[in-house]
């Protein structure tokens, strides 16, 4: 894939020096800087209009240190924009003007390179979480979530949404990799206002318009496990007076939601600057082609009849082996052939080795979709049993949970069974012959299919076998 550059050049001096050097500046979309998918090999030959995907020319992507003497108060999670964090001191700006309205970040692009942005102080400690943001009408440009900036501002990873489609870039040592993009673009009406979110867990990121996740994709260096946010606005009409961003906020991330791989994405595209070589993904499992039928049951496993969500995981010896790798925290997996299954009763026989959270999982249809039983270790003798629903993305605690005593039965590293029933709008969860019951809203989630989560504060911590699993029909 060809990839426009900017080679635009501005200078930010004193008040008394606002000139800009005669012949320094080039407007962005002047000359095109290719590369080559095969060879890697950089080409200036015109971009072919059917296979180019405009972006953003990161490299005028500025981000000011933030002063020590100055440094503003660190900001925990969840985090919204309010009028006490609406501000210069905590949003400066490094490129274009910027102003606050209400709750509100106005960006004005730079006149004569089209772009503006900002980027958070306070929030160097932030890690897996979720961003949302209302933009007005961008009137054919593009913009770009940014997260995980580290200190050293040379390290992050953004969404960059535009009329050509959207993205996911990371940026290593001031180096850009394009790593997936997928058709999904901003709109052409006028004056509309978009919903964007962006998600990072792990080496996971996901990129979100209007509340759907529209690309997924793995990182491959993540030399950055923490980091801020920022925005950036850029290749607006010379007409584009302002761009209003509202709504902001930013929420964390306790288990993996992203879809990985994402079904549009194309991964890797191409390195955009001198970089690293990217590590191929392993192959994915072959999903199974036909539906399972109720009653299903299993106590030797096969591996082809899983999809490795995230973590890692094997049948080894015939059992169900489940947990998050050292550079992740979580681990999902999730039976083929299960997504049309409606009333059920799931059942699993399950060694809980480590960890502070186990799933089961039901209703799945996608990684935004799915009902959840969270197991919780409160103590070396009770449980906490909770249900939470993934709705679009989005999560809702639907029972905060309830604590039983389980006789330290996962601390013993026992197989005991666990259940988790959904019947219509029904769901409930049992443990040790206790259970916790809740109701959805209507029939939101009429079926889906079975799987398993773990997840631990502590990175490679989390981790499950199963030994035996049945589903019968309710």
């Amino acid at each position: 894939m060809n990839r426009i550059k900017d080679s635009a050049i501005f200078f930010v001096g004193l008040a008394a020096v606002a000139i800009l050097v005669a012949g320094g500046i080039f407007y962005f979309g002047t000359w095109n800087h290719g590369v080559d998918a095969t060879s890697g090999i950089a080409s200036t030959s015109p971009m072919t209009p059917q296979n180019a995907l405009q972006t953003i020319p990161t490299s005028t992507i500025i981000i000011p240190a933030a002063s020590t003497s100055s440094a503003p108060a660190p900001l925990s999670l969840p985090y919204t924009l309010k009028p006490s964090t609406a501000n210069t001191t905590y949003w400066p700006k490094a490129w274009g003007s910027i102003s606050f309205v209400n709750s509100s970040i106005v960006f004005v692009p730079d006149p004569s390179t089209h772009g503006a942005n900002s980027f958070l102080n306070g929030a160097s400690s932030w890690k897996n979480y979720a961003v949302n943001v209302d933009a007005s009408w961008l009137m054919g440009g593009w913009f770009d979530i940014v997260s995980r900036v580290s200190n050293d501002q040379r390290n992050f990873v953004y969404c960059e949404f535009g009329p050509n489609g959207t993205e996911v870039i990371e940026r290593v040592n001031n180096a850009d990799i394009q790593i997936a993009s997928a058709a999904a673009s901003t709109t052409s009406n006028e004056n509309a206002q978009e919903n964007f979110g962006m998600e990072v867990y792990g080496n996971d990121v996901g990129c979100m318009m209007n509340g759907q996740e529209v690309l997924g994709a793995r990182i491959s260096q993540n030399e950055v496990s923490n980091g801020g946010i920022g925005f950036v606005i850029f290749g607006q009409s010379a007409a584009q007076k302002r761009v209003t961003l509202s709504g902001i906020s930013v929420t964390p991330l306790a288990r993996e939601t992203i879809t990985i791989p994402f079904p549009a994405a194309v991964a890797p595209v191409a390195s955009v600057a001198p970089s690293p070589a990217l590590t191929p993904a392993p192959a994915p499992i072959p999903v199974a082609t036909t539906t399972i039928s109720l009653p299903y049951s299993v106590s030797t496993f096969n591996a082809a009849d899983w999809t490795n969500g995230w973590g890692t995981f094997s049948t080894t010896g015939g059992v169900l082996n489940l947990g998050s790798d050292d550079t992740d925290t979580s681990a999902g997996i999730f039976l083929n052939g299960s997504a049309s299954w409606t009333d059920y009763r799931f059942t699993a026989y399950v060694k809980w080795i480590s960890g502070q959270i186990f799933e089961l999982a039901t209703r799945r249809t996608d990684g935004a979709n799915l009902l959840e039983c969270i197991f919780s270790e409160i103590d070396s003798s009770d449980t906490k049993v909770s249900i939470d629903m993934v709705y679009d993305g989005q999560t809702t605690v639907i029972n905060s949970g309830q604590t039983f005593n389980t006789n330290a039965a996962h601390m013993l590293a026992i197989d005991f069974p666990v259940s988790m029933d959904v019947k219509g709008s029904n769901i409930q969860c049992e443990v040790d012959n206790q259970t916790v019951s809740a109701t959805i809203n209507g029939n939101a989630m009429p079926r889906g299919g079975i799987g398993f989560i773990t997840w631990d504060p502590q990175q490679g911590n989390s981790q499950i076998q199963v030994i035996k699993v049945s589903v019968t029909p309710l």
